[in-house]
Formats: structure tokens, C-alpha cells, sequence
């Protein structure tokens, strides 16, 4: 290391520390500098699939929904559940007989799985979920050298039940705080609406809402002697999607949920069949709906603060005609400009 000391043996005391501050500093740096030739210990990661649960070929009934991937458990090596990095191919039209494979694929080096299951709908008799769970049906439980009171006590405000919730999903505690919980305790949600970001969504006799709630309420007042709104997505709703299968009054279900994911069907009163199964994703730019039949479906576009509609083909092509057949169509609403 270069001396510190000038030709006179000494240094002013300000000048000689901030040279050692310097010193010291880039020491500190080289010391912390990376080395080119580290490698990456894989040892610890897992290299196999040990354990497959739930992957077995299967037989569903005709309209009604297949979840792809309920009752999935994947477990490695290492003893790490792996079933969230699955990715699955494919689809199971649960509303037409037939036999549909699904490629399930987990690419996550060193670990590399694949496996093919074939999925058959057929007509045959549904047998409804039921809850796993066993109750106490005495008001008091002993546990240990004490006790725990059972059901319900008359004298005690209880909040409400999770009545529109699948019964096989009662074998755990249903989560009360969570964006979607309103449809697990009330029919459409008691029509609040789903905020899955960016979309929101509702639930009502007219069918599931889709809207872009966009940047959130701006109001406009009296311009020109009239009030306006804008982007208020609780009134201005941009359409309604119903199958024409589903009566006025027809029953939400929740029928699966996780962290972010939850899957709702619509059901006629006192029926399992499914006749739409709405996907939410917290923070998709899409809703996914599934069709349990073939029957058309009524799409019901907004007009608050809209005076007409444009639609166009997936390729970007302008429809005149008053009918269209294809894989898609993009409907453009033209605003009203005050």
C-alpha cells in the first residue's frame, strides 16, 4: 500500500484521514466484488417428481363443470409442493360427450414432468358434493379439562352462513375478507360488486357484469347547465352476458376458489347443472365464461353515456351486417360527447 505521508514524514489531520477514507473504501469494494467463476449450487433444488396425486384418467358428467386442476397435489424430492408451476394444455368441453386430453407440464430445471390424462364427458347420473367435515351435534364439547360450545346459541348475533358455497369446500375455513366472500354468503353476491382489477363485476337477474371500471369515478358539474358522470362504473356498466338456458332468477354457486382465483357457476333453482361458469383472476385483464350447453347466449351492452356501438371481426375489419359467425367479435361503444 502507497504511503499516506507526504516527503516531511506528516500530513495535515484532514487531509491524511480523508486518504485513508479512501483506502479503506475501495478495499471494502474489492473485498465485495463478485468472482466470475462462482457457480450456482442446484444441489438444493429439486430434480424429480416423487409423488403424483389426482392425475388419473376420469369420467365427468355432461354439464357440469371440470375443474382440470381440483384435487392435483404434486410433491418433488425435496418435499416441495409443486402443484401451483403446473401448466396445463388443453381444455374439456363439459357441455358435449366426448373424449379431451390434457398435457399437464412442469418445466422448472433441473426438474422437467409431463403427463397426459384423458378427461370423459358422458351422460350419466350427478352425484352432488358433500361436505367432509363431521359436526358435533351436542352444544358442548369437552377438550382436555375444558369445553367448547357447539352450533348456534339463540342469545348470540351470528354473522351469516356460507350457503352459496360448494359443500366439498366447507373442509376448511372459508376466508370472510377476501374481494369475492359476498358470493359465498349471498346469492349473486347480493349484487356488490366483484373488483378483480382491472375489470369489475356483478352479478344480477340480468346476468354476470363485465365493465372497465378505468381510472375510477370522475364527476362533472353542470357543465353547460347539465350534470354528468363519467367513469362510474357502478351505473355505467358496459354489458351483461346470460345464457338464455338460465330462468330470471337463477342461483350463484361458488365451486372453487385459491389466493387469487375463484370460479362461480350459475345454476337454475333447485339444479346442479351448469349452465355458465364465470372465472375471476385478481388482476387479469380478462374474465373467462364457459358454456355448460349450447343454447345462444344475450349479451346486453351498456347505453348510459353511449350512443351507439361499433363491431368489428378479430382481425379489425368493420361489420355492417346485422348478423356475424365466427370465433370472436370486438365491440367498440361510441360515447356520447356533450
Amino acid at each position: 500500500m502507497q504511503s499516506l505521508l507526504g516527503e516531511t514524514g506528516c500530513l495535515p489531520y484532514n487531509e491524511c484521514m480523508k486518504k485513508l477514507t479512501y483506502v479503506i473504501f475501495a478495499t471494502i469494494l474489492l473485498s465485495c466484488t463478485p468472482s466470475n467463476t462462482e457457480s450456482h449450487d442446484n444441489s438444493l433444488m429439486p430434480s424429480e417428481v416423487t409423488s403424483v396425486i389426482g392425475l388419473e384418467d376420469t369420467t365427468t358428467v355432461v354439464g357440469h363443470y371440470f375443474n382440470p386442476l381440483k384435487g392435483i397435489k404434486i410433491l418433488t424430492d425435496t418435499g416441495e409442493d409443486y402443484t401451483n408451476r403446473l401448466q396445463v394444455t388443453g381444455s374439456v368441453d363439459f357441455s358435449q360427450p366426448g373424449t379431451y386430453p390434457l398435457t399437464y407440464r412442469i418445466h422448472r430445471l433441473p426438474l422437467q414432468f409431463q403427463h397426459v390424462r384423458n378427461v370423459t364427458v358422458a351422460p350419466g347420473t350427478y352425484v352432488a358434493p358433500t361436505n367432509p367435515k363431521t359436526y358435533i351435534t351436542t352444544p358442548f364439547a369437552s377438550l382436555g379439562e375444558g369445553s367448547y360450545r357447539t352450533g348456534s346459541a339463540p342469545g348470540i348475533s351470528h354473522p351469516v352462513q356460507p350457503n352459496f358455497i360448494e359443500a366439498d369446500l366447507l373442509d376448511r375455513p372459508v376466508p370472510t375478507n377476501q374481494w369475492w366472500t359476498s358470493l359465498a354468503m349471498s346469492n349473486y353476491g347480493n349484487s356488490n360488486g366483484i373488483y378483480n382489477n382491472p375489470l369489475r363485476s356483478s352479478f344480477s337477474n340480468d346476468g354476470v357484469e363485465v365493465t372497465q371500471s378505468g381510472e375510477g369515478f370522475t364527476q362533472f358539474w353542470n357543465p353547460e347547465g347539465n350534470q354528468t358522470i363519467a367513469q362510474f362504473s357502478l351505473a355505467l356498466k358496459d354489458f351483461m352476458i346470460k345464457p338464455t338456458s338460465l330462468s330470471g332468477s337463477y342461483q350463484t354457486k361458488v365451486i372453487d376458489y385459491s389466493d387469487n382465483t375463484i370460479k362461480v357457476a350459475m345454476r337454475n333453482s333447485s339444479s346442479h347443472l351448469d349452465h355458465m361458469v364465470v372465472t375471476y383472476n385478481q388482476g387479469s385483464p380478462y374474465i373467462f365464461a364457459e358454456m355448460g350447453n349450447r343454447n345462444p347466449i344475450t349479451i346486453t351492452a351498456g347505453t348510459d353515456g353511449v350512443s351507439n356501438y361499433e363491431y368489428f371481426t378479430l382481425d379489425g375489419n368493420l361489420l355492417n351486417e346485422r348478423t356475424y359467425q365466427g370465433d370472436g367479435l370486438i365491440t367498440k361503444p361510441i360515447h356520447q360527447r356533450p
